[in-house]
């Protein structure tokens, strides 16, 4: 089963009851593995002016959707979380809590494509039940998402996809004969004309109407038909 985590919505903790949805904490970003093809915390940001990002383990979550999610944790649990820049004891420099080769994605990370066309911002992610990426969501209404194998680059600067390729219409192998149409007398390509069989033989057309008019009467048209 798959879980929509949006970026923006509200996170409940073990312990909320009725408190307003806008005094809830707030999904604020998440730390994507290395490989970039799993979920590894959550940024959960907590307060108004200033507040806190703190990073909650994916483990942590219980459920998630695109209204909210539940965490299997308490929020004195929650607050006790290390935020995601912590300052250094007896430092005047805060450094990250996750490892350095983690990828934070936050609201407004650019996604582009290989011509470096910008198709949009991270919206949100899909996860499996094992907490493996499956889509990233746009903030483009209707967007359906983009596969995680699409992926080609991914950096805290932004993400980069490969467009999935159209495949090319097949084409058919020509003959090399040409054939005329018994009822007008075109050229016809037998490859790709209409056709019709009488007394054994194939007739070919360039047209539905010279078609059914060769069918209503065979016999006006057969000592026309020629290969040219």
């Amino acid at each position: 089963m798959s879980q929509t985590i949006v970026l923006g919505s509200p996170v409940q903790c073990t312990d909320t009851h009725g408190s307003l949805q806008l005094l809830r904490p707030r999904i604020s970003g998440f730390v994507l593995e290395p490989s970039a093809t799993q979920l590894a915390y959550l940024v959960v940001h907590r307060g108004f002016l200033g507040g806190h990002d703190q990073c909650v383990p994916a483990a942590d979550v219980r459920e998630a959707s695109p209204e909210g999610v539940l965490l299997a944790i308490s929020f004195a649990e929650l607050k006790a979380m290390p935020d995601l820049e912590a300052r250094v004891p007896g430092q005047d420099y805060t450094q990250r809590s996750v490892p350095a080769s983690s990828i934070i994605v936050g609201k407004g990370l650019p996604v582009t494509d290989d011509a470096e066309q910008v198709l949009g911002h991270v919206y949100g992610v899909v996860v499996d039940t094992e907490r493996q990426l499956a889509q990233i969501l746009l903030d483009q209404p209707g967007h359906p998402g983009i596969p995680v194998e699409q992926l080609t680059t991914w950096s805290e600067v932004g993400l980069k996809i490969q467009q999935p390729t159209t495949p090319a219409p097949e084409v058919r192998e020509h003959s090399g004969a040409i054939v005329r149409d018994p009822v007008c007398d075109r050229e016809v390509d037998p490859d790709t004309a209409l056709t019709t069989k009488h007394d054994g033989q194939m007739y070919y057309f360039c047209s539905l109407a010279c078609k059914q008019a060769f069918e209503a009467n065979p016999r006006s048209y057969t000592t026309k038909a020629r290969t040219a």
